[in-house]
């Protein structure tokens, strides 16, 4: 069993190299951690840096872009099964516009979990969202909570906190062992063919929540996951995070208008090196394509 934890990102083409420049700073802050897993759709990515996954979403969890975000965004359920079996007992997904600040501290892994999260919180962090909660936000109508009142368990409907999915870690062990991916896809699919907007894969990791044993997760410090920072606010009070997940200021984007000191730490972490210098320093990583 390979000791080291695969980390791994879904992109498309235009963000091979945004999801390399992530990896260099997870490599810099964690040294020897990590292998690191590009997964794909586009057959014609290749990279010096990062091992490659090429995945059709269409053999897979296959979302509706006319419902929501693309289907390639559905890819990391299938991911753990398949580092399984190359031999990796851990696996983390991380979403591409991620900025690694600290050494992260992994001595809780253990087999007493399948999946591990941040919580997901309301805005101005006053408290922590469950995950029945969340998914009535996104549902809207009364038809579409209905349909999941009456086509699944939701054993976890009163008594679990949403988690984020912007940073996941997993036990792929456990993960194949429990067949969690085949469940995934049962969820998937029953939404499907019921016309139920399964928007994005946050709404499926949390539909997979509400009807599995609570004691799959855990809930990882906010510090995992970050993602409170907006440019037109100040701050939060994330000074001190692990990991900053800048979805509301792109760590690769202009930044004319950010009012907010950690999302401007952030970038400045980010252009620590100039591009062409970035495979320069992945490149006795001794990664191939998969």
């Amino acid at each position: 069993m390979n000791k080291k934890i695969a980390l791994f990102t879904t992109v498309n083409k235009n963000y091979v190299s945004y999801a390399e420049r992530c990896f260099q700073l997870f490599e810099d802050s964690n040294p020897g951690i990590f292998d690191f897993y590009i997964v794909t759709s586009d057959k014609e990515i290749t990279s010096t840096t990062s091992n490659v996954i090429i995945l059709n979403p269409k053999d897979y969890i296959n979302g509706s872009p006319e419902w929501g975000w693309p289907p390639e965004s559905f890819l990391y359920f299938a991911v753990p099964n398949i580092l399984h079996t190359k031999g990796y007992k851990y696996s983390m997904y991380i979403d591409a516009d991620c900025v690694s600040l600290k050494k992260l501290d992994f001595n809780w892994l253990n087999d007493k979990f399948i999946l591990a999260g941040s919580p997901r919180m309301r805005n101005d962090l006053s408290e922590e969202i469950d995950a029945w909660y969340f998914l009535n936000q996104i549902g809207k109508s009364s038809e579409n909570i209905n349909f999941l009142e009456s086509s699944f368990d939701l054993q976890n409907k009163n008594n679990i906190i949403d988690i984020n999915s912007g940073v996941i870690v997993f036990n792929n062990t456990r993960w194949v062992s429990e067949k969690l991916y085949n469940k995934a896809y049962s969820l998937f699919n029953i939404c499907k063919e019921n016309d139920y907007p399964m928007t994005d894969d946050d709404s499926l990791l949390t539909l997979l929540l509400l009807d599995t044993p609570k004691e799959f997760y855990k809930h990882l410090s906010l510090d995992w996951n970050w993602y409170y920072e907006r440019p037109e606010v100040k701050s939060m009070g994330g000074d001190n995070v692990n990991i900053l997940h800048m979805a509301w200021l792109k760590p690769w984007a202009d930044d004319i208008h950010n009012k907010n000191h950690i999302l401007t730490n952030g970038k400045k972490v980010w252009d620590g090196y100039k591009k062409e210098d970035w495979r320069s320093a992945t490149k006795d990583w001794g990664f191939m394509n998969c």
